[in-house]
């Protein structure tokens, strides 16, 4: 009897040491990975990536201030920049779930002051990104459109739709800036008010934030935003601004609780998995390759399924990619601009884990 727990305990010890041999060798190779993009007086870079929904690895480089050399960590919160878009289409299916929210109404019915050329489309075309109404450009969303009457003068200036309704998928953050719109019209609430109450509190993301309006941003371990400049320094840039057109920016979020928020696209907690379904679903268009819509861009990988999204703004860039034949979510967020290759590299650290090869592209 003792030496069958002495062979046990011996097993046991061998199965800890493995798997720390695993890990560690797993975290060299992540290193490796991300390492163009880290060094000893870098902005930051953090990463995330879950199997089967549990943690592999959360780890962060470089620093959240340069200035005052703090370095970054799980807690560090991140300008989402347009990875805000997700939580804009999550509540505009809280709202279709509760009923609130019709996707086949016009979008002329809400707002009748809308140029004509809006006639045709419908809510679910702003979820869809099949408008086919002018795009805005990220910059835009930083620097010029920064109100709702901005947003209406924008679209005023023009004369036409880029594309008719249904016809193509063009990311546009005009269309989840509506959204956001519409998220307040319905709830009587403040957008932020609701993402904060009715996502962030129930998923337990305690350190997200939606940007305040106003000379007080509340913002917890909020990083610093760096451009690279052609001397390999960085440069910080200014604060967010105060006043923006929310649903397409205005989200800060950090390591930890975006761990939770990946796992609410995949569970029950905020709305049904048939509607989770639903939104995930390819809708093709011909001559595309790539399928934008319910706040990910979905395609095809050697044959399989996968979806990403890319968070774009001054000084800040961010991928989250998921396979889910694999069960595998990779995040990577970071405080500086721009990051080129975040989808390769992220197909780099699904290949890590993943029972096949991925091209990385």
């Amino acid at each position: 009897m003792l030496k069958k727990i002495h062979l046990m305990t011996v097993l046991f010890f061998l199965f800890v040491a493995v798997t720390a041999i695993g890990q560690s060798s797993s975290i060299r190779q992540v290193d490796s990975i991300l390492g163009a993009w880290y060094g000893e007086e870098t902005p930051a870079v953090g990463v995330l990536i879950l199997h089967q929904g549990e943690v592999q690895v959360q780890k962060s480089y470089g620093y959240a201030n340069m200035a005052e050399k703090v370095p970054a960590d799980e807690q560090t919160n991140y300008d989402l920049a347009t990875l805000t878009e997700q939580f804009t289409v999550m509540a505009a299916l809280m709202l279709q779930e509760d009923q609130r929210l019709e996707v086949e109404t016009p979008i002329l019915d809400i707002w009748p002051n809308l140029p004509e050329y809006c006639k045709d489309i419908t809510i679910q075309h702003l979820l869809n990104h099949t408008s086919g109404l002018p795009v805005l450009q990220t910059d835009q969303l930083y620097n010029d459109i920064n109100t709702f009457d901005d947003l209406m003068a924008f679209l005023a200036e023009h004369e036409k739709l880029m594309t008719s309704p249904g016809k193509s998928a063009q990311p546009n953050p005009v269309n989840y800036a509506l959204l956001a719109r519409l998220v307040e019209e319905k709830t009587g609430e403040s957008y932020r008010d609701f993402i904060e109450g009715e996502i962030f509190e129930p998923l337990g993301m305690r350190d997200s934030r939606v940007y305040k309006k106003g000379w007080f941003s509340g913002i917890p371990s909020k990083s610093t935003s760096y451009v690279r400049m052609e001397n390999n320094q960085y440069e910080a840039l200014g604060e967010f601004p105060d006043n923006y057109l929310e649903g397409a920016i205005g989200v800060f979020s950090n390591l930890h609780d975006i761990h939770k928020w990946l796992m609410a696209w995949q569970t029950d907690t905020l709305i049904t998995k048939s509607l989770l379904n639903k939104a995930m679903r390819i809708n093709f268009r011909r001559g595309q390759k790539n399928f934008p819509g319910y706040g990910w861009t979905k395609g095809f990988n050697g044959g399989r399924k996968y979806l990403y999204q890319g968070g774009i703004g001054p000084g800040n860039s961010h991928i989250f990619l998921r396979v889910p034949g694999e069960q595998i979510d990779v995040a990577i967020l970071s405080n500086q601009s721009s990051l080129f290759g975040l989808r390769r590299r992220a197909f780099e650290l699904v290949n890590l884990y993943a029972d096949r090869e991925y091209e990385a592209k």
